[in-house]
């Protein structure tokens, strides 16, 4: 596990400065976060309306300040949380390549967001123990999730249940999107090519399995939907659509 980390933080450090500038990832961020917008209502937070962001507060029964908190794990340069930031009121991302997590800080503050607003870490919450220093403020989310990273982890199962214990109990949502399943992809004998390759641990996933992993996390509620063929992907020059998958359950 520790192994393949490093192998993933050494690709994604190599990566992320242009990362965000390839126009298969701008293409599929703005597939996919059509994709979200369109099922705010499914994935069932209790969002804060983006209407109410123009300086107003939502406030629970009592009056007070309600906060709606998202934990983006393997946040990359920030997809998931650029996509639904407009219905948090603060979003915590964490990657083990410190690479992306500097893009990802950089492009949350060239949005005018304060570090309580949007911010990520360096950090790794499958390795054993998870990373010391990941534990105030990062738990008790409304929101967990994994935008595209999920087959990147050698230990689904455990990266499931680590993510569940950070949610709120009995209401707080686990998130993840991913490819289903789908052939390995022929992308050559190049060092490039093979860098990519050593990073991938599982070619997709199956409806079923998915629920079982997240039953056995702890969740119940578990939703699925395909989100469409034709949602575009690419690397290494090679352009494919793939069918993509979101899977939603909520904590026990």
């Amino acid at each position: 596990m520790a192994e393949l980390s490093e192998v993933n933080r050494k690709h994604f450090d190599a990566h992320a400065s242009a990362y965000d500038a390839s126009p298969w990832v701008q293409k599929l961020a703005e597939q996919l976060t059509d994709e979200l917008h369109a099922r705010l209502g499914w994935i069932g937070v209790d969002w804060v309306d983006e209407d109410l962001n123009d300086g107003k507060e939502k406030m629970d029964a009592l009056g007070t300040k309600r906060e709606i908190k998202m934990l983006d794990y393997a946040c990359g340069p920030g997809m998931m949380s650029r996509a639904l930031a407009p219905y948090t009121t603060r979003i915590v991302g964490i990657d083990v390549s410190q690479g992306m997590v500097d893009v990802y800080n950089k492009g949350a503050h060239n949005q005018g967001l304060t570090i309580d607003e949007m911010h990520a870490v360096q950090g790794n919450l499958l390795s054993t123990p998870p990373s010391p220093d990941l534990i105030e403020p990062y738990e008790a989310f409304d929101l967990a999730c994994v935008g595209m990273g999920f087959h990147h982890f050698e230990d689904t199962d455990l990266a499931a249940k680590r993510l569940v214990e950070r949610l709120k109990k009995g209401a707080g949502r686990l998130l993840i999107l991913d490819f289903l399943p789908h052939e390995p992809v022929d992308m050559g004998e190049t060092p490039a090519s093979q860098d990519v390759k050593s990073t991938v641990m599982h070619m997709g996933f199956a409806e079923g399995a998915m629920r079982k992993l997240f039953s056995d996390a702890g969740c119940v509620d578990i939703k699925f939907e395909v989100l469409g063929t034709g949602l575009t992907h690419g690397m290494q020059g090679e352009k494919m659509s793939r069918s993509i998958f979101i899977c939603v359950g909520t904590r026990a």
